[in-house]
């Protein structure tokens, strides 16, 4: 597990300290505080030490493509011959030669950093005379250097990764492994379909199905199976799920979205087995009456698989809830902490447990 990050000149940090993390962490701030930032980062940190392409993961969920060179009076040329662009991933999103951004985290295993630097690479002229005369250009690029104790390793990607390198990406599901561990970040956006049915497939039929069905159970009592059922005569299919006392197969999107979330929470969270979840604002379709278990899952379940958490919320209900999770199970007081990122601010403010607890029951806003 993490038990510190520091992070300086990536995204909208010049610099950011966190210490005292724990197996369950929840950020909250302020809109544009950096608390989606501080995931990334995490991420950045935990899977590049395997794949340089880790860089790619959160400007591809924010949709950051290349943008417009100035006098292209509308052309679309850069788009299509670049989609994934690198260079807000660095502070101001300056993007000169030298410019770099510099991860650190402190983990029972050892230290690991990733440091990346922008440099400028040369291509060769080409002078053939059965090839077109092609002058000297230049390239930016992000050299990459981790560190950890299985020591240091050095790569590098362009600042604009094109099109193919995206399709390619995407076709991996960007679910990559390091070590014995997993990572997985589950976003605001409901995940594909073909993404949940991965995710399904790998609990199909093990003990941790029941689990999943348990969590589904939180919002909807008399969920007794769930399925995925393919149609291929109409082309359509999906998870389906069984009530009690029905013989009716009931389309879990006409269930709402709050037993959607949990499915998404529950299914990511097994794929996390020994590793790390992240989850950007893991309140989103929950109503606040179901977040006192919402959180007894994601604690329970961390700490059987030993999973180390990582969310955001704005919601005041989500933090009552932790809250209320602790006051009716002390045991978690180790596993659980709050930090609150602020603009500018160098280091987040640390809340154990019992602060928690205590801000809740006096109602003082720790948002």
């Amino acid at each position: 597990m993490l038990t510190s990050l520091r992070v300086t000149g990536f995204r909208n940090f010049a610099s950011l300290s966190m210490e005292g993390l724990t197996r369950v962490n929840l950020l909250v701030g302020e809109n544009n505080a950096g608390k989606t930032s501080v995931l990334e980062a995490a991420e950045i940190l935990l899977l590049a030490q395997t794949s340089s392409f880790a860089l790619a993961r959160g400007p591809m969920r924010r949709g950051e493509n290349v943008p417009p060179r100035l006098g292209d009076d509308g052309d679309d040329e850069p788009y299509s011959r670049a989609e994934i662009y690198l260079g807000n991933l660095f502070h101001g999103h300056e993007t000169s030669p030298g410019n770099k951004f510099e991860l650190h985290g402190e983990t029972s295993r050892g230290p690991l950093s990733v440091s990346c630097s922008l440099e400028i690479a040369e291509t060769e002229p080409i002078d053939d005379e059965d090839v077109p005369v092609r002058a000297q250009t230049t390239e930016t690029l992000v050299r990459i250097v981790r560190m950890a104790e299985t020591g240091t390793r050095t790569s590098s990607l362009p600042l604009e990764l094109s099109r193919a390198t995206e399709k390619m990406l995407r076709q991996r599901r960007m679910s990559f492994e390091f070590g014995m561990s997993a990572l997985q970040f589950v976003g605001t956006a409901s995940p594909r379909r073909d993404a949940l049915h991965v995710l399904w497939d790998g609990i199909v039929l093990t003990p941790e199905e029941q689990k999943v069905i348990e969590a589904m159970q939180l919002i909807q009592s008399d969920i007794e199976r769930i399925a995925w059922l393919s149609y291929s005569s109409s082309g359509t299919d999906g998870f389906f799920v069984k009530l009690q006392h029905s013989d009716r197969r009931v389309p879990l999107g006409s269930m709402g979205e709050g037993i959607k979330r949990l499915l998404v929470l529950a299914l990511n969270l097994v794929k996390s087995a020994g590793g790390y979840l992240l989850v950007d604002e893991i309140d989103t379709g929950l109503h606040y009456s179901v977040m006192v278990k919402m959180w007894k899952l994601v604690v329970e379940t961390a700490r059987r698989l030993d999973i180390q958490v990582f969310a955001t919320t704005h919601s005041l209900d989500c933090i009552q809830a932790l809250a209320g999770l602790y006051e009716s199970d002390p045991d978690v007081r180790e596993e659980i902490s709050l930090h609150r990122i602020e603009k500018g601010a160098p280091a987040s403010i640390r809340y154990s447990a019992d602060e928690i607890l205590n801000a809740a029951q006096r109602q003082v806003e720790v948002r």
